[in-house]
Order: C-alpha cells, then sequence, then structure tokens
C-alpha cells in the first residue's frame, strides 16, 4: 500500500530514531550525581531537582525506549494495527533491551582487565555484540506483535463461525 517514497522516509526516519534512542539509553544512566554536582556549578541546580534526576532518570530511559519501540511497531508494518496488538512485542522488546544494557554495563565494568590484553578491539567486539543483540531483541518483538496479531485474528474467526 506504501510508495517507494513513503517507505524510504519512514526507514530514514526511525533508523535515526532508533540511533538516538541508543544514544540516550547510553548516556543518560551515565549522568549519576558527580555529572549533575559537575553541571550544578555552571547552572546552579538544587538539590531536590539533583536528587529528582537521579532517580527520575530510570523513568525517562523506559519512557524513551516504550515510545520509540511502540511507535516503531505500529507505524513498521504495513497493516493497520491497535494498540492491543503492539503491547506484547513492545514490552518484550523493552525489557530485552534493558536486560541486554544491564548485561553490558555489567561487562564493561567487571572485566576491564580484557582491554589491557585486547586493547580498543575488545570493546569494539563487546558493542557489536550488543548492537547485534539489539538487533535481535527487536525483531523477536515485531514477531511476537506477528504472531499475537495472527492469533487474535484466527481466534475472532472461530468466535464468529460458532
Amino acid at each position: 500500500k506504501r510508495g517507494f517514497i513513503k517507505k524510504r522516509i519512514l526507514a530514514i526516519f526511525y533508523t535515526l530514531l532508533v540511533g538516538l534512542s541508543i544514544i540516550l539509553v547510553l548516556t543518560i544512566p551515565n549522568m549519576g550525581m558527580d555529572f549533575l554536582l559537575w553541571i550544578s556549578k555552571y547552572i546552579g541546580l538544587t538539590s531536590f531537582f539533583i536528587t529528582l534526576w537521579y532517580y527520575m532518570r530510570w523513568v525517562i530511559i523506559v519512557a524513551i525506549l516504550l515510545a520509540v519501540i511502540g511507535s516503531l511497531y505500529y507505524v513498521a508494518p504495513n497493516k493497520d494495527l491497535i494498540f492491543s496488538e503492539i503491547t506484547p512485542g513492545t514490552f518484550f522488546a523493552l525489557f530485552g533491551w534493558i536486560l541486554i544494557s544491564l548485561g553490558f554495563s555489567f561487562f564493561v565494568n567487571n572485566f576491564q582487565n580484557f582491554t589491557v590484553v585486547y586493547g580498543s578491539l575488545a570493546t569494539v567486539v563487546i558493542l557489536m555484540i550488543w548492537l547485534y543483540l539489539s538487533g535481535i531483541i527487536l525483531m523477536l518483538g515485531g514477531e511476537i506483535n506477528s504472531i499475537y496479531s495472527i492469533y487474535k485474528e484466527s481466534y475472532n474467526q472461530e468466535s464468529v463461525e460458532v
């Protein structure tokens, strides 16, 4: 149903949006208490804002990922969907992405000796593995939505026949 130009524009837009969300997901957790105290010297942030940001950054990350992944699963398929059809895959992708990001963070924080032996090559390889697993998680979330949509359509047809 979509023309060539519309498909390309959507592909470019969602490539940039997912790339931006990856950058935000990797940088927002690093904006901890030390970073905010350093910035408060120049901007004059209150201690209430610093404490609020310290705890709300995780909620912001989840909200950003939920909005990006949900809109990706809603707009990308060439099918009219309702919100309940994209919910299972969106939450799977959201929590899967958070889990592999925590695993990536754990590896980087606890296995620092790899950089001594292998240099920056180990960091690049681990980052590529994280990107690969991120792609798999996003594809599995889309497949879950597809299977759920097919199941829902077949269930609605069976209930109509009865």
